[in-house]
């Protein structure tokens, strides 16, 4: 088979989205919505390529952008044909000459947990792994029970015209590696994996002020709608208080209204800010799901 590396260009995202489509059934047991690629290409700052067949079929992607000092890259090839870790090879070296030439002195991967061909490309070429991920979930048969906030604190929805310009520096506050401000809302509210719904983000309050947030939206799990969590914390200074169970009880009443029958969310095994006992506590059941990779450039 004669394959070929090209830029990405729009008349491939047909393509690019069948190839992220069937990556993700064999690796997550999902499909990925369509649009995804045409979002991607769209991304001002990014670049993107594929491996293509002679008959212009992307059995290939690589897609590469910015995040303040470090470059993030998607890497997928397609699980079924033949010669795929050259295919995954050549996109990695892709990623790492283009960010050399934006300056980025680090680049970033994530690997599916299932998908080994690209987690021993990245070993081969001195990635090292600094994050494991976990899929968690938990069903939504029942609500959970009430929890109050601490005294002075309130929880209630999001109010996108109050509160969009305090929410990010709260964010990057709990999250500080986190992505830059734009990239953030990007992903927020650009990504058609979790379409953005701003009904489903919940916010506590202290004297006004935002201390914590659960930001929940729909997601296509197992054939059908979910809940994802797809970002959560509560300021350093709140923890230890009640806060966070009172988020996340607001966030799965949230979920039970839109009738999802479960919730799920990522989550680093590393994480230090207490989510991940509070997720357990809630009955949440643990998968592992990726691992993000690091290389130093330069």
């Amino acid at each position: 088979m004669r394959l070929y590396l090209k830029p990405a260009v729009p008349s491939d995202a047909k393509s690019i989205d069948a190839l992220l489509t069937d990556h993700s059934r064999a690796h997550t047991g999902r499909g990925s919505p369509t649009g995804v690629a045409k979002a991607r290409l769209r991304t001002p700052g990014t670049v993107s390529a594929i491996v293509a067949a002679a008959d212009r079929r992307a059995i290939g992607f690589g897609h590469v952008w910015r995040d303040g000092e470090v470059a993030r890259c998607l890497v997928v090839a397609r699980p079924d044909v033949w010669g795929g870790r050259p295919i995954v090879a050549a996109l990695v070296s892709f990623a790492e000459r283009r960010a050399v030439s934006v300056g980025a002195g680090t680049l970033k991967v994530h690997s599916n947990a299932t998908d080994s061909v690209l987690g021993d490309v990245l070993a081969s070429t001195s990635f090292e792994p600094v994050t494991r991920i976990s899929r968690m979930r938990v069903d939504l048969a029942s609500r959970p029970t009430s929890v109050a906030p601490p005294p002075g604190v309130d929880v209630g929805r999001f109010d996108e015209e109050r509160d969009s310009g305090e929410i990010y520096a709260v964010a990057h506050e709990v999250f500080p590696e986190g992505n830059n401000e734009p990239a953030w809302w990007r992903d927020h509210r650009e990504n058609p994996l979790r379409p953005y719904d701003p009904a489903l983000w919940i916010v506590a309050r202290r004297d006004g002020r935002i201390v914590g947030f659960a930001l929940g939206s729909r997601r296509m799990e197992d054939g059908g709608p979910v809940g994802y969590l797809g970002g959560f914390g509560v300021r350093e200074s709140e923890r230890g208080h009640g806060i966070g169970q009172a988020l996340l009880v607001a966030m799965m009443d949230a979920f039970i209204d839109r009738g999802f029958p479960a919730m799920t969310l990522s989550v680093s095994t590393g994480n230090r800010t207490g989510a991940l006992s509070l997720y357990r506590k809630f009955g949440m059941t643990e998968a592992p799901e990726s691992t993000e990779w690091m290389k130093r450039l330069g």
